[in-house]
């Protein structure tokens, strides 16, 4: 990862004050963590799980004077999160007091010495709504390119050179040339402002929806597979294996629930796409009529009608039907989706072929999971998205009534 530019803004804001509060401690804010702790000129307090005035701190001690002599750090990478969390934090503290790690400069810095990559077409959306069978659907049509790795994460990482060095290396002009390229992007769904930003007004968007209780019970069997934070192992610590229970208090406790209210993300993109370069794409239409939807996905990321291909069966893929073992097994997977974060960073072929290994091993620590969840669980959570539901069904002019809910 190359630093020298975090370590230079973390020197002058060290400069101005002796305490600092880094929110949230996810990628960046760890980085940034380390850095001020080497430099050894101020004080840090972390913005993590333990709750102080409506504000996540950690540790738990440190006082209401942090809260006003503090400089408040945000180390997310995110514009909407960092949007968030600055309207939080301005309930608290003065907005002076405020800095942000990232900003638009950075990003034109590293598009004017690397420039940009063109794509006709983007899926900005959502985890665990067929994003996956789309990848795998499309990359059967020869006149489409889209990378061999799924999601290249590339503008969750635009700060840094790197990526746009693999960026530009997954995109290669021998391989694109004269094919409709794109790219399958489901963390992209709160980076409107900077899709925009770098792939121009002329981008044809799609998104992948589906049942948002289905989608959250599937998100948490996933998290749990891959051990993607360190909260699994408390449940697993305390549970001993995972069952409805562990749903039921993980939906409740974690904050996973708003990424499934999709209208309120496409709203963000509406921002600076006019409605006819957005195209929703039903779940549930994709694997009752694979042939219907994906005439339409072709046709709309501008195949011409000889270009296109026929789908009688959609690919079934990463489905999240296994989940670990027991407590070692989920320590397993947990390493290995670390060494492969690391060597994404470095070397996406390396990465590709990981994948294969990863997938391996991982028929030998999981299990397959088919457990409904609880009956109240469903219904709090059906209450939960009902609005979210009707402002959908007005965007697309259609009910969902017996696909999502029933009346």
């Amino acid at each position: 990862m190359d630093q020298n530019w975090i370590e230079e803004r973390l020197g002058v804001l060290a400069e101005k004050t002796e305490k600092i509060v880094i929110i949230p401690m996810g990628k960046w804010g760890r980085t940034c963590r380390e850095i001020l702790e080497s430099m050894g000129k101020c004080e840090l307090l972390c913005l993590d799980n333990h709750a102080y005035d409506n504000c996540t701190v950690f540790p738990a001690e440190g006082g209401a004077h942090w809260f006003t002599n503090a400089r408040y750090l945000i180390a997310a990478a995110n514009e909407q999160v960092r949007r968030d969390i600055r309207t939080q934090l301005e309930q608290y503290v003065d907005h002076t007091q405020i800095e942000e790690l990232f900003s638009d400069d950075l990003i034109q810095k590293w598009i004017n010495e690397y420039g940009k990559i063109y794509l006709d077409f983007l899926c900005c959306g959502f985890a665990k709504c067929g994003t996956t069978s789309l990848h795998v659907a499309l990359k059967q049509n020869p006149a489409v390119y889209l990378p061999e790795t799924k999601e290249t994460a590339f503008i969750e990482n635009i700060w840094l050179s790197s990526a746009h060095k693999n960026f530009h290396q997954s995109y290669p002009a021998v391989l694109t040339a004269g094919k409709v390229a794109g790219g399958i992007e489901p963390v992209y769904l709160k980076s409107a402002k900077t899709v925009y930003h770098y792939f121009g007004k002329d981008l044809k968007l799609l998104f992948c929806i589906r049942n948002p209780v289905k989608a959250a019970y599937s998100l948490f069997r996933m998290q749990m597979r891959d051990g993607f934070r360190d909260r699994i192992f408390y449940y697993l610590q305390k549970y001993r294996k995972l069952t409805p229970e562990v749903f039921d208090e993980w939906i409740r406790r974690e904050n996973e629930k708003d990424i499934f209210c999709y209208i309120n993300y496409i709203r963000e993109y509406l921002n600076y796409y006019p409605k006819d370069q957005i195209k929703i794409v039903l779940f549930e239409d994709m694997i009752k009529c694979p042939d219907i939807v994906m005439e339409e996905v072709q046709e709309y990321i501008g195949l011409d009608r000889e270009q296109r291909i026929r789908y009688d069966v959609l690919p079934h893929v990463n489905e999240g039907e296994r989940v670990p073992k027991n407590l070692a097994c989920a320590y397993i997977n947990r390493s290995i989706m670390d060494l492969m974060r690391e060597t994404e960073e470095k070397d996406v072929e390396l990465f590709a072929s990981m994948q294969h290994v990863r997938d391996q091993i991982w028929l030998i620590t999981n299990e397959n999971y088919s457990e409904p969840m609880l009956g109240k669980t469903k219904e709090e959570l059906t209450r939960f998205y009902m609005d979210s539901i009707r402002e959908m069904e007005s965007f697309l002019g259609r009910s969902l009534r017996g696909i999502w809910y029933e009346e």
